[in-house]
């Protein structure tokens, strides 16, 4: 699966890294793979780390969530399709609301709340504090009917993750938001992989590395830009790490 990715990350509501590029995923049934092809990389050096000895840093290209895949989804929640436009998902063990999946024109929306205020996950780690507050997903499929909404007929996803940090016991927490975006441009399928230059998911790769302007050529129909007002922070806050 070839697309374009991009990813912000915000400290404090100031935007703190960018990196946008085209990906090549490699999806099996065991492991999930990925290269970066070209990527832009973009830092806002004023904002300072927390711990010299560890970095935050999450911008990079997201991995494929397990409940992407319907079946997956299926057997961690139930579902709610007494509306004929909309199916609620359902946590099986609070029989609270996490999420809906809906019709769309061309196939099916999932949104999906995986973790929240009333259940976040706790980190430590390297004398860190980490909460996620808030993990929520979306993804858009050209699928004939929703229990065939996989990695087959993924156009678009959307992760969306709040965290509040901490480097000692008594100290503020700060918060942190983190957005990664894929959209689907080309897929083949293939008995193996031929590139050896595999890339981690979630990292922060330097330097910049493109020979055109593919953030500006992105043909898929979900593809927005982004907001003039990040665009033009981007530009005068950010600097690209060349």
């Amino acid at each position: 699966m070839k697309g374009y990715f991009r990813s912000i990350q915000i400290n404090e509501d100031k935007p703190q890294y960018f990196i946008d590029g085209i990906v090549e995923y490699y999806v099996s049934l065991k492991k999930n793979k990925m290269e970066i092809l070209s990527n832009r990389s973009f830092e806002n050096k004023s904002i300072k780390q927390l711990s010299s000895s560890y970095k935050f840093l999450v911008a990079g290209v997201p991995d494929f969530n397990h409940y992407f895949i319907y079946k997956n989804l299926s057997k961690g929640y139930r579902f709610d399709d007494s509306k004929p436009e909309s199916i609620l998902i359902i946590n099986k063990q609070n029989d609270t609301n996490k999420g809906i999946i809906t019709k769309t024109n061309d196939g099916f929306e999932i949104q999906l709340s995986i973790y929240s205020n009333d259940n976040p996950k706790i980190m430590r780690f390297f004398g860190m504090e980490s909460i996620l507050k808030n993990y929520n997903i979306n993804a858009i499929y050209s699928a004939n009917k929703v229990s065939s909404c996989n990695l087959n007929n993924l156009i678009y996803f959307k992760e969306i993750r709040t965290y509040t940090i901490k480097k000692k016991k008594n100290d503020d927490y700060t918060k942190i938001d983190a957005i990664h975006e894929f959209f689907l441009l080309e897929k083949e399928y293939v008995n193996e992989i031929s590139t050896k230059n595999l890339s981690n998911f979630y990292t922060f790769i330097t330097p910049s590395n493109y020979n055109d302007n593919y953030w500006q050529e992105v043909e898929n129909k979900i593809f927005q830009p982004l907001p003039k007002s990040l665009e033009l922070y981007i530009k005068e806050k950010l600097t690209e790490i060349k």
